[in-house]
């Protein structure tokens, strides 16, 4: 009897614990409109980064998609828990699973970065392109566009 009325002692307090961690703990969705796409050809590669170290080189998250009825895609990362991050998109209009590029290693294939960043002797950087997710769900949209050789001047 004694341990059964510890137990609803304490009661009150573990769910209001409980209730308090899984708050904390929520998870979010990033839902991605891409744009400058063609109807139904190539696939689009979304890249999701969490941190600069990992910015171009590990995703936490990645993400392949057709184009849509029209010339957008709309991908969406479950299950981010708050923090920094960056996405990079490779429009892939072969289906070859990687960024074309040709003279100077400029990209033949459109390529964008959340906020739009600008790209400049290469992705753009981290600083840019990072946003926050902090407290619910983020919608962001990202016009993809093909580069020239003038996009990579100052």
């Amino acid at each position: 009897m004694l341990l059964i009325r510890n137990f609803t002692r304490h009661l009150p307090v573990a769910v209001l614990f409980f209730s308090l961690a899984s708050a904390q703990a929520a998870d979010f969705s990033i839902e991605v409109t891409v744009t400058g796409l063609e109807v139904d050809k190539g696939q689009v590669i979304a890249a999701l980064y969490n941190s600069e170290d990992s910015y171009m080189k590990t995703p936490v998250d990645q993400l392949i998609s057709p184009p849509g009825a029209d010339d957008t895609a709309v991908l969406t990362f479950e299950n981010q828990p708050p923090g920094e991050y960056a996405i990079a998109i490779v429009y892939d209009k072969n289906k070859d699973g990687k960024l074309d590029t040709g003279l100077f290693h400029i990209p033949t294939e459109k390529v964008g970065f959340s906020n739009d960043a600008p790209i400049r002797f290469g992705p753009a950087k981290w600083s840019a392109a990072k946003f926050p997710l902090t407290d619910a769900d983020l919608k962001t949209q990202i016009d993809l566009k093909k580069h020239s050789k003038k996009d990579y001047s100052d």
